[in-house]
């Protein structure tokens, strides 16, 4: 079993088709992570070894992806400073979270 970041990857998928299911990771950008590190899109998981792993944490870190929670953070903080400016976009989400909670 293969965890990134908090997700853990199916053993029985494709490496292309498991980092899929990782959060801003999309059909490019994984394609272009797995031909820096030379790993096949046609492998399983189950095949990767903890060296693939290991290398591919640290292309994340060093190449300021963001995957999984800190994607979530930097957008709950955009979120809030949409809020605090008062600007329109971050007025329509306080709406509907207003409205959210009356129904």
């Amino acid at each position: 079993m293969i965890q990134i970041y908090g997700a853990t990857l199916n053993k029985k998928k494709q490496l292309s088709s498991a980092l899929k299911g990782l959060a801003g990771l999309n059909t490019f950008r994984m394609i272009n992570v797995c031909n820096e590190l030379g790993i096949g899109l046609d492998c399983k998981v189950l095949d990767v070894s903890q060296y693939h792993v290991l290398k591919l944490l640290r292309f994340l870190e060093n190449n300021e992806i963001l995957v999984e929670s800190s994607l979530k953070r930097s957008n709950q903080l955009a979120v809030k400073r949409l809020i605090d400016i008062k600007s329109y976009r971050g007025l329509r989400v306080v709406r509907k979270a207003f409205f959210k909670k009356l129904f």
